[in-house]
C-alpha cells in the first residue's frame, strides 16, 4: 500500500471523526462550518476557503517589518524544471554529478550562471543594495541574498526573476534529558544488514567529527575523497558566500580553488562536513544536538555503541549559527549539496513549531530532493498537541478544527514526518532548588522524591506531601602526590556535618575514588546524612543498580548538567523542596510532547511514529547521553530505511 493511499484512508477516517466523532455543542441552523453543515450533513471541504475566512483582513504591512529592515530572501531565476537536477533527469543522466561533468550539463550550468549574471547586472543597474549569500543551481536555479524589505518589489519586478521568498528561520528542537539505559541498536532487528554503502547526509548542528562514535570507517565507502573533489566546485558551499556580522559585511569567496576536498572530508565515516552559517570546514559544532542525532542514524565506534545504520556514512551539514538560529537560506544551500552529492537519504530534525502550510514555498525543493530518489525524513516536531495548550480539554472547536502542531517543514507534503514513541516505560522526576527545577535519576528499583517523603513523614508522625533538606558537600580528599598524573582519593566525611543533612557526593569520570559506591553510601547515611545526591563531573550520565537492595537513605544521580550549580549550593548549605507530586509517569505509547495532528489542508501528520524517548547517543566532547524527542526519532527511521535500502 503506497503512501498517497494510506494519506487518503488516513483523511477518511479524519473527516468522519471530525463529524461525528468529537464531543461537538448541539449544531444549529445559524452554524457554518466549512466541511460539516450539521450533525447529520456534510459539504465540500474546501480547506483554502476556510484559510480565508480566519485570516482575512491581515495584509502583509501589517504583520512584519518596514521598508529599511534587512531581510534575507531566496530569489528564483526560472523553476524547479530549469533546474540542473531537473535537466539531468530529462536527459537520463546516472547521476546529477555525471551529468555536470558532461558536455551538455557543462553547457547547462554555463546557461544558469548567466542568467544570474544577467539577473546581478540587473541590480546593480538599480542601485539595489544588496549582500549575496549563495548561488544555488541543482534543485533551483536562484541567489540567496540580503535585501531590504522595500527593495523586493523592485525585484519581483525584474524580467529574469521568477519568484522571491523571504527566508524562515528554524530553531534547535527542545530536547530532554532522561535517565533509563537504552541502546538505539535496540530499534535494528537481526537482518544482517548494516547500512553498507549508503551515505546520510544529517542537517543540523553539526557533527564532532573527532568523536569516537564516528571512529570505525565502513569497509564500502560510496564517497571518497576524490569523489568530493570532483564534485566540489558545483556545490553552494564553494561557490561564494557573504556574511552580515555586527552590520559589517564579510565576504568570502571560494571560486578561487581555496577550499578543498581535503577541507571538508574528515574521515571514510563522515566524508563531508562543512558549516554553512560561517562557510568553514573547521568550525567545531557548539551544540550537542547535531552529534546525537547523527549517532542514532550511523554511529559505530566498534565496542558498545552502534547507530541504526552503523555502515552508513554520514555528510554533516551544519546550518545552525551560534545564536541557535537556522535560515532557510543555508539549509537550501545544504540541501542543494546533498543532492548533488546524490546522498541516499537526508535528516533534518529542525523546524517551526505549528508551521503554517499554505506558504510552503519549499515544498517544491523536498520535491525535488524526492524525484531523485532521496528520502528526506523531518522530525514532527516536540509541541504536544493543539488540546494540550486549550481550555476545551483534547478536543478542537467545532468553528476551528486547525487541531495539528506538526512544525515545518513536517507539514509539507514531500518529507517523510517522524513522531515520537516511547521506548519502553519510564519516569521523570525532579526537585526544586530555590525556583529551578532540576531533574534527577534514581536509583534503579526505586523512588527518591516517594522514599525521601515517606522517611520524613514516619519521623514526623504524619503524611507530608513536601519536605525542605539543607545540602551538605563532602569534600575529596587527595591521596596520590600532587604530581602524580592519576588523581586517586577518598570522601573527607570527618570534615562536615551530615547530621539531619543531604549529603552531595561527586562521582568523576578523570578522578579515581577509592571507596566502593555502597561504602560511600553506608558512610553517609552512618554520618546522620538524610538523603544522598551523586554529582556526576565530566561523565553523561550514572545509573546505580541496586538489583533490589534496601538503601539506608534515599539516593538521586544529577547529570553533568548541574555539577557546578549544585556543588556550589550545597557549599553554601543550601536547601532543597522535594515534593511527593514531583514525578511523570511515561508509558509504552506516543510520546506526550510529539507533536501531531492535521496540516492546514486536513493531512494527517506524523507519518510514521519512531522510538525517541529516551535515546542514548553521542554527545560533544566524546560523551555519551540521553536525549529525548522527535529529533531523536527520525534518525531512527532514517537509519531504517537506509537498512532497507541496503537490501
Amino acid at each position: 500500500m503506497n503512501k498517497k493511499l494510506i494519506t487518503i484512508l488516513l483523511l477518511t477516517v479524519f473527516t468522519l471523526t471530525a463529524v461525528m466523532g468529537l464531543n461537538m455543542r448541539q449544531a444549529t441552523a445559524e452554524d457554518v462550518v466549512y466541511g460539516v453543515k450539521n450533525v447529520t450533513g456534510m459539504t465540500d471541504i474546501d480547506v483554502y476557503q476556510f484559510a480565508d475566512k480566519y485570516l482575512s483582513g491581515i495584509a502583509s504591512d501589517e504583520v512584519i517589518f518596514d521598508a529599511d529592515t534587512k531581510v534575507d530572501v531566496i530569489i528564483e531565476l526560472g523553476s524547479e524544471k530549469e533546474s540542473l537536477l531537473a535537466l539531468s533527469r530529462r536527459a537520463s543522466a546516472e547521476s546529477i554529478a555525471k551529468y555536470i561533468a558532461s558536455a551538455e550539463g557543462a553547457k547547462s550550468a554555463e546557461s544558469l550562471a548567466e542568467k544570474q549574471l544577467v539577473f546581478k547586472q540587473a541590480v546593480e543597474k538599480l542601485g539595489i543594495e544588496i549582500s549575496y549569500k549563495y548561488s544555488y543551481s541543482t534543485i533551483v536555479n536562484g541567489l540567496a541574498a540580503t535585501v531590504r524589505f522595500g527593495d523586493i518589489e523592485k525585484l519581483m519586478a525584474l524580467n529574469c526573476v521568477y519568484d522571491v521568498a523571504l527566508a524562515e528561520y528554524y530553531n534547535i528542537p527542545d530536547t530532554k534529558s532522561s535517565s533509563t539505559q537504552m541502546n538505539i541498536g535496540a530499534g535494528r532487528d537481526a537482518t544482517g544488514y548494516t547500512g553498507a554503502g549508503m551515505t546520510i547526509a544529517v542537517i543540523d548542528t553539526g557533527v564532532e567529527w573527532t568523536h569516537e562514535a564516528f571512529s570505525v570507517e565502513p569497509e564500502t565507502q560510496k564517497m571518497t575523497v576524490e569523489s568530493i573533489a570532483e564534485i566540489l566546485p558545483s556545490t553552494a558551499a564553494y561557490n561564494g558566500f557573504a556574511l552580515w556580522a555586527f552590520d559589517e559585511e564579510t565576504t568570502k569567496d571560494y571560486a578561487d580553488g581555496e577550499l578543498t576536498a581535503e577541507d571538508v572530508y574528515k574521515s571514510g565515516k563522515i566524508p563531508f562536513y562543512f558549516d554553512y552559517t560561517v562557510a568553514s570546514a573547521e568550525n567545531i559544532p557548539f551544540e550537542d544536538h547535531g552529534t546525537h542525532v547523527a549517532g542514532i542514524a550511523a554511529g559505530n565506534n566498534g565496542k558498545d555503541f552502534a547507530g541504526a545504520a552503523y555502515d552508513a556514512q554520514v555528510l554533516a551539514f551544519n546550518v545552525f549559527g551560534s545564536q541557535g538560529g537556522a535560515s532557510t537560506i543555508d539549509i537550501l544551500a545544504a540541501i542543494n549539496d546533498a543532492v548533488l552529492m546524490g546522498v541516499d537519504s537526508i535528516n533534518m530534525s529542525l523546524g517551526t513549531t505549528s508551521g503554517y502550510k499554505f506558504t510552503g514555498y519549499q515544498d517544491k525543493y523536498y520535491k525535488m530532493a524526492e524525484d531523485a530518489g532521496i528520502l528526506v525524513t523531518v522530525s514532527s516536531g516536540n509541541s504536544y498537541w493543539a488540546g494540550y495548550y486549550g481550555v476545551n480539554g483534547n478536543n478542537p472547536r467545532i468553528d476551528n478544527m486547525d487541531y495539528g502542531v506538526v512544525g515545518t517543514p513536517g507539514a509539507y507534503d514531500n518529507v517523510f514526518t517522524v513522531g515520537s514513541y516511547n521506548a519502553y516505560e519510564y519516569d521523570e522526576a525532579w526537585f526544586y532548588l530555590g525556583d529551578e527545577r532540576i531533574d534527577y535519576i534514581d536509583a534503579s528499583e526505586h523512588k527518591f522524591n516517594e522514599d525521601f517523603i515517606n522517611q520524613e513523614s514516619e519521623k514526623a508522625g504524619e503524611q507530608l506531601e513536601s519536605v525542605n533538606g539543607e545540602l551538605a558537600l563532602v569534600p575529596l580528599f587527595r591521596m596520590s602526590p600532587p604530581n602524580m598524573m592519576t588523581w586517586i582519593g577518598r570522601d573527607s566525611f570527618d570534615a562536615v556535618d551530615l547530621e539531619g543533612k543531604i549529603a552531595v557526593l561527586e562521582l568523576s569520570q578523570s578522578k579515581t575514588i577509592v571507596q566502593p559506591i555502597g561504602s560511600r553510601i553506608n558512610i553517609a547515611a552512618q554520618k546522620g546524612a538524610i538523603g544522598i545526591i551523586f554529582i556526576l563531573d565530566g561523565a553523561t550520565s550514572y545509573t546505580l543498580i541496586t538489583d533490589g537492595a534496601e538503601l539506608p537513605v534515599p539516593v538521586a544521580i544529577l547529570s553533568r548538567d548541574y555539577y557546578a550549580q549544585v556543588k556550589q549550593a550545597a557549599i553554601d548549605n543550601k536547601q532543597i523542596t522535594v515534593n511527593k507530586a514531583d514525578r511523570i509517569h511515561y508509558p509504552l505509547a506516543v510520546s506526550d510532547f510529539s507533536s501531531r495532528g492535521a496540516t492546514q489542508d486536513l493531512k494527517l501528520k506524523p507519518d510514521i511514529l519512531a522510538t525517541g524517548s529516551p535515546i542514548y547517543s553521542s554527545v560533544l566532547k566524546n560523551q555519551y547521553g540521553y536525549m529525548s524527542g522527535t529529533s531523536m526519532a527520525a534518525p531512527n527511521i532514517t537509519g531504517i530505511t537506509m537498512i532497507v535500502k541496503h537490501t
